[in-house]
């Protein structure tokens, strides 16, 4: 579906607004017109409201523009039917939050291996990238425990192998250290950003801390009210 010249994500004066009536209208985002090139570390900080997670879920294809252009390659995502969009999701983005979104039912490598499923891997192909994406980020001997048998760190690493599984070209992440302390928060992020390095994903943070921002990100976007105020490199 994205060319395999994928060179980046480009905004072009996006929109997002809710409701209909003039008086009860929100605008979530106003006009954002910004890019994202391919192998760059960016975090986008903003008080609650300030529409950065609307960006995010924009981006992962989980809501669509009241109006303008989301380009991810050569594909306007925006244009997409909702099958193609749901494929866009599976294959080319990776999705990382705060909470885990682990199946408390499900071993480590179990989880791992759900979108490989999707995606419809063979048994025996998808458990061997399981085991290994759960080896790279090191929980080689953790594979069949389940997330109540993890620690938080632990957890959140199962959720970055999780969102690394197929590949993807993007790679979003929603407050990843939230709910960790701040030394586990930094193992956690630099694993983070040596496995996108080596992927050259486009890696987009969202999140409230600046500390996490410095260390997980080349380039820093804040945003108030629906607009971009900052955009520079650290």
């Amino acid at each position: 579906m994205i060319d395999s010249s994928f060179s980046g994500v480009r905004l072009i004066e996006v929109e997002k607004t809710y409701g209909e009536i003039d008086s009860e209208r929100v605008v979530a985002l106003d006009r954002v017109s910004v890019s994202f090139r391919e192998g760059e570390r960016t975090a986008i900080e903003g008080k609650s409201g300030s529409g950065k997670s609307t960006l995010l879920n924009l981006l992962g294809g989980l809501d669509r523009p009241t109006s303008g252009r989301i380009e991810v390659g050569d594909r306007a995502i925006d244009r997409l039917k909702p099958d193609e969009l749901a494929r866009y999701r599976l294959e080319k983005i990776g999705m990382i939050f705060q909470s885990y979104n682990l199946i408390p039912s499900r071993t480590a490598v179990q989880n791992v291996e759900l979108p490989l499923i999707v995606a419809g891997v063979c048994k025996n192909d998808r458990r061997e990238r399981a085991v290994k994406a759960l080896e790279k980020v090191g929980l080689g001997k953790r594979l069949n425990h389940r997330p109540d048998q993890l620690s938080g760190g632990e957890s959140q690493r199962v959720a970055i192998a999780r969102a690394l599984i197929n590949a993807p070209r993007v790679v979003l992440a929603d407050e990843p250290t939230g709910n960790l302390d701040s030394a586990t928060a930094r193992a956690v992020v630099d694993m983070l950003v040596e496995q996108v390095a080596a992927s050259r994903a486009c890696l987009i943070v969202v999140t409230h801390d600046r500390d996490l921002a410095r260390r997980s990100a080349e380039r820093l976007i804040r945003i108030e009210d629906g607009s971009i105020v900052e955009d520079y490199y650290i």
